[in-house]
């Protein structure tokens, strides 16, 4: 799982779109890690889509990041 800190979670996502569309079959070798095939890469994506929409529908209820 990369460091999303200081990411631009739209940014991985539409970033993650083009490696899909443009490479379906393919495997990606990550600057860390094993390996990944395309199926991964979906994957992580799909994480991303749904971590920014429970993010989105906690903050429309108020809630915060604060403890």
């Amino acid at each position: 799982m990369p460091n999303l800190v200081d990411a631009d979670t739209r940014e991985w996502i539409r970033t993650l779109d083009g490696l899909l569309a443009d490479h379906p079959a393919s495997r990606f070798v990550p600057g860390h890690g094993e390996p990944g095939s395309a199926l991964d890469v979906r994957y992580f994506r799909d994480y991303l889509v749904g971590l920014r929409s429970t993010v989105e529908r906690a903050l429309a209820e108020g809630k915060s990041g604060g403890r």
